[in-house]
This record gives structure tokens, C-alpha cells and sequence, in this order.
């Protein structure tokens, strides 16, 4: 399982993800790209909100669905912090597709549960 965690915002880079997910991945159909996320600019659930996060969602899920990944790319939405946890503990690769981030964070949060960082 490949995990994407990121707010639905085009700069966190979700579909960069998708695209290197279909080209690298295609030789492996057991492979999961789990996009964890919505578009809200906090850690709650109501969040700040990012107004056309649903218009992305619906873009990401096309864009996955040409690509032919449709069946391998899951998106779960917002995820509580035991969610979250959890998703770390369980990924094979922790993939960071934005074009600014605070890597400190993201390294600490993959590293604490002996992942990969990409």
C-alpha cells in the first residue's frame, strides 16, 4: 500500500501521485494507492474548508479511472488521528507528492512507523 495523507488541494499534488501510481505500479495489481485526505486546512473534520475540494475529488477520480487505476486508487476522505496512525503503521511507502512541504513533519510521521519516504 502506497499512502498519500494531504489535505484536497491541487498543490499537495494528488495527481501526481495517480500518475506515477499508473506508470510504476502497472505490473502489480495487488499495489493500493490510498489517498487520505479532504479539503479542509485542519486537523478536524469541519476544517477551514477548501470550497472546490469536491470538484478535485471528482477530477482525481476521473483522471484515476483513464489511467485504468480506478480499482487500485481509494480514497478515504478525512481520517481521525487513529485512523491515521494506523494507515502509517500499515503502508509499505509513504509517497509525498506536493511541491512544498514541511518535510520535517512528514518524516517524523513516516519514520515513526518504520516507513519509506519518497
Amino acid at each position: 500500500m502506497i499512502l498519500v495523507v494531504a489535505r484536497m488541494t491541487p498543490d499537495k499534488g494528488q495527481d501526481r501521485a495517480i500518475d506515477a501510481f499508473a506508470k510504476f505500479s502497472s505490473d502489480r495489481s495487488d499495489t493500493k494507492l490510498v489517498l487520505v485526505g479532504d479539503g479542509t486546512f485542519s486537523s478536524s473534520k469541519e476544517g477551514l474548508g477548501f470550497i472546490q475540494g469536491s470538484e478535485l475529488l471528482e477530477k482525481l477520480k476521473k483522471q484515476a479511472e483513464q489511467l485504468g487505476v480506478e480499482e487500485r486508487v481509494i480514497f478515504t476522505g478525512y481520517a481521525d488521528q487513529r485512523t491515521l496512525n494506523a494507515a502509517y503503521q500499515r503502508c509499505d511507502l509513504t509517497l509525498l507528492p506536493s511541491v512544498a512541504e514541511d518535510l520535517d513533519w512528514l518524516s517524523s510521521r513516516a519514520g515513526s512507523s518504520a516507513n519509506q519516504l519518497s
